[in-house]
């Protein structure tokens, strides 16, 4: 499987709780750390979305759960502004599932997409 989660981070997900944040992060990682990561099992990436929605980390870039954490830790990647789920889901879509980026034919893509709903 080629896995996205699809993250909310725009600046609702901290005015509702200041620990938010790394909350929504610690999710994401314990969930990921229930899949065999590996070039040829399970890949996963992310995509966060404010504004803008950004490519974070592509399906070819980590390839073990403890790599892929602690790219996931990079502040960065909260970005506060408004919530554009469309966009997010443009970017999935459009330009996140590529073989640039990872996606192999024939393997199922799955999207996680983790939001405090506001739009």
């Amino acid at each position: 499987m080629d896995l996205l989660f699809l993250v909310d981070g725009s600046g609702s997900i901290e005015q509702k709780g200041a620990d938010n944040w790394n909350l929504v992060i610690s999710f994401i990682n314990s969930l990921a750390g229930q899949f065999d990561i590996g070039p040829g099992q399970t890949r996963v990436g992310m995509v966060t979305f404010s504004n803008k929605a950004q490519i974070r980390i592509k399906l070819n870039e980590y390839y073990d759960i403890d790599a892929f954490t602690e790219a996931t830790q990079n502040p960065s990647f909260y970005g506060g502004g408004n919530t554009n789920m469309s966009m997010g889901l443009e970017v999935a879509k459009d330009s996140f599932f590529t073989v640039e980026n990872g996606d192999r034919l024939g393997v199922p893509d799955v999207v996680i997409m983790l939001t405090d709903g506001q739009s």
